[in-house]
């Protein structure tokens, strides 16, 4: 990865030192530039002092504006970095400043202590260019994958047995295991309303329902909700 830093940069230049490991340009947009192929990243260096001197001029807010407009051009290939530099400043424009360059905006923020250090992250970026811009695998198939991991399709769902449970779950004072223990092997709504109808509240009360590791019964009050929920005759 080619880096190349602005010439008016001297308080990082003077820490690079090797003169063959970066190319000193006076760039348009940007105090560095790492480039690879087409992957190109700009990088903005600020000192609190001058990120709190910019927010109040306006300066700030037209440089992120040009940033925007660079990334927009090619989301893709374009990146954005922001270095802050130095000790923050107790200063809540500042703190809400850094902050919404990357939940707002989408940039790239990293914090320096000192110009030596910016110089030092600068080569070290330049030489892991390929960590830094690798996927481990392609985004796509990533989405693709988690959506298989976390959601069921709606055929593997909408079964019989799936809209039973969901329907007792859905009764005031049913949990979801509850829920379970009362469909027991009925395999659809149907079923379990014939089946209930036939056994009567009574023996939905004395159903067993572990909790904790403690034996207890479903009892009358849940019987109850469930038998006047879904209208199904049948007393105590």
């Amino acid at each position: 990865m080619e880096l190349t830093v602005d010439a008016r940069e001297t308080a990082v230049i003077a820490h690079l030192h090797d003169d063959t490991l970066f190319a000193k340009e006076s760039l348009v947009l940007g105090d560095a530039r790492l480039c690879r192929d087409e992957t190109e990243i700009l990088i903005e260096r600020k000192t609190w002092s001058d990120l709190l001197a910019s927010i109040r001029d306006g300066r700030f807010r037209e440089q992120r504006a040009r940033l925007l407009a660079w990334r927009a051009e090619d989301p893709t290939t374009r990146k954005v970095m922001y270095v802050l530099e130095g000790s923050a400043p107790d200063d809540d424009a500042c703190r809400s400043a850094a902050h919404r360059l990357t939940l707002v905006y989408g940039f790239a923020v990293w914090r320096t202590v000192s110009a030596a250090e910016t110089a030092a992250h600068l080569l070290w970026m330049k030489d892991h260019h390929a960590t830094l811009l690798k996927r481990s695998e392609p985004e796509a198939d990533r989405v693709d994958d988690l959506q298989k991991a976390m959601v069921p399709r709606k055929r593997d769902i909408q079964t019989p047995k799936n809209f039973l449970l969901a329907l007792l779950a859905s009764i005031h004072g049913v949990s979801r295991s509850s829920a379970t223990i009362l469909a027991g092997e009925h395999a659809s709504i149907a079923a379990f309303l014939d089946g209930w109808r036939e056994r009567g509240e009574a023996a939905m009360a004395a159903l067993d329902a572990p909790a904790g590791g403690r034996k207890k019964k479903i009892g009358t009050a849940m019987a109850s909700s469930v038998f006047g929920a879904l209208g199904i005759a049948g007393s105590l």
